[in-house]
């Protein structure tokens, strides 16, 4: 089953103005919506944006230098296949019951995560919560592949910092393949 996608594209020309001087421009965008299964919206990104501002009388040459700019530009193979690879962990406590088992516990975590590949994207409680949403302390880890998450939470390091956590807190972990 594949996420539904809708692809819009658009271009626009314009004048502008440019410190008090006229300028004409173009631009030329395609945006992709992302939508979960269920149908709900969970991303909207820009995948191409181009244009230009020109000296009136210039736009030709400005959209032949654009048009070459555009069918030369490669995106390198081996950034790419990263990019492909990627996954996320979320993890949140959704219950502690003892502050030193959480502290003791995140000492020992952070470390042992990173020296597996993690990189923390965000950490903290939501800026806006919605829907069936939770306003709890969340952490977003990437890692370069499932296969290094799933061995970065078995690794005897983190074991030993989840022991320091005991059964006093209640986890929502979860590890998320990336999309590509």
């Amino acid at each position: 089953m594949t996420t539904p996608i809708r692809v819009d594209t658009g271009e626009v020309t314009f004048d502008a103005s440019v410190d008090g001087k006229p300028k004409k421009g173009y631009a030329f965008a395609q945006t992709w919506l992302i939508h979960h299964l269920d149908g709900q919206p969970i991303g909207w990104t820009v995948s191409r944006f181009l244009g230009y501002l020109a000296d009136p009388g210039q736009e030709g040459l400005a959209s032949i230098i654009l048009s070459r700019m555009a069918s030369g530009f490669r995106l390198d193979p081996a950034w790419e296949a990263r990019q492909l690879q990627v996954t996320g962990e979320v993890s949140r406590i959704t219950s502690d019951k003892n502050p030193d088992a959480l502290a003791a516990y995140a000492k020992l975590a952070g470390p042992a995560l990173q020296a597996a590949g993690a990189r923390y994207l965000a950490r903290g409680n939501p800026a806006k919560v919605y829907e069936q949403g939770i306003d709890q302390r969340t952490v977003l880890i990437e890692f370069d592949s499932v296969k290094q998450a799933i061995a970065a939470h078995d690794s005897p390091a983190y074991q030993e910092a989840l022991k320091a956590l005991g059964d006093t807190a209640k986890r929502d972990m979860r590890i998320v393949e990336g999309v590509g």
